[in-house]
């Protein structure tokens, strides 16, 4: 629980962390902090809709694109003179 609190403390939108702190008080029967866990967890869902209007601009900005993937991958370029 402790190292929820400290991802919460850094990124209080983070809605995996949410997430996982909610099935752990669940197990824990802290049932009066499970309601908001969950309800934060609810708030930060991905909203397709916007995924849908963004998506235009994303196809023209790979850069953009990148950076809204949940897994990010750079590619690396060595110079080599």
């Amino acid at each position: 629980m402790q190292a929820f609190d400290r991802v919460l403390n850094i990124d209080p939108e983070d809605r995996i962390t949410h997430y996982h702190r909610m099935l752990c008080l669940k197990a824990l029967g802290r049932d009066s902090e499970v309601t908001q866990a969950e309800t934060a967890y609810e708030y930060y869902q991905v909203d397709e809709s916007a995924q849908e209007i963004t998506r235009v601009f994303r196809l023209k900005n790979p850069g953009a694109n990148l950076m809204t993937q949940a897994v990010r991958t750079h590619k690396l370029h060595l110079n080599t003179n």
